[in-house]
């Protein structure tokens, strides 16, 4: 589950009612940066936020997920500090199950007055500090061969040819059913859908075309 971050007792009351996974994004390890985008309010509070995946596996919970919005900041350092977070998290709790998420800057509706070529394909996008897809793949090898054993979940905002690769070389999981409009979490949305993604429906036809064109390739040997 995706929520801000508890103290201990509250993740403890979230395992005995069913959860046993919580995914907690930093958005930026650069604290001025991070102050910059959190004038106020709680999640101005960047040690709180930090030490969330502790609290969330001292509260009983079976695994944790880290993450940070990558082309916030200098997203090779954000990156490097996901995985040094995960780690040094991993080695002081080996029982628990460690995942990656990888969402970044993507364009939005209404972005003239932000554009910049940010090195996504096409023009008419946002300053995205350089994460393109071939970066981005860059960050998620990088987090395979640093944790083997650790998932890595790949944004359905991502564009589907993109994604059907990477799910075949380093990701293990794929968001569904994402809300990206304004107010999509009510019964009545205010405003157009921020993104398009895949839909509930969509991944599940996706997977199986994927799932059936691994299978062809493989040669199974008795």
């Amino acid at each position: 589950m995706e929520i801000y971050p508890l103290n201990v007792e509250e993740y403890d009351f979230l395992q005995d009612c069913g959860a046993d996974f919580v995914s907690v994004y930093q958005e930026t390890y650069d604290l001025q940066m991070y102050s910059d985008v959190h004038p106020s309010g709680n999640k101005r509070c960047f040690p709180y936020r930090f030490n969330a995946h502790e609290r969330a596996l001292e509260g009983g919970m079976r695994g944790v997920a880290f993450g940070a919005l990558l082309g916030l900041g200098d997203f090779r350092r954000d990156a490097f500090a996901v995985g040094a977070h995960a780690k040094l998290v991993q080695k002081k709790y080996p029982h628990a199950e460690v995942s990656f998420s990888c969402p970044r800057l993507r364009p939005f509706k209404n972005d003239s007055e932000f554009r910049n070529d940010g090195g996504f394909e096409g023009a008419g996008v946002v300053d995205t500090k350089g994460i393109g897809e071939r970066q981005l793949m860059q960050v998620m090898l990088a987090y395979r061969l640093f944790m083997p054993y650790a998932g890595i979940t790949i944004s359905t905002r991502e564009r589907a040819l993109f994604r059907d690769h990477v799910i075949g070389v380093c990701a293990t999981k794929a968001s569904a059913g994402v809300q990206v409009g304004v107010g999509g979490h009510n019964e009545e949305q205010q405003g157009d859908d921020q993104f398009e993604i895949l839909t509930i429906e969509m991944y599940g036809k996706w997977m199986w075309r994927f799932e059936t064109k691994v299978f062809n390739r493989c040669t199974v040997t008795i």
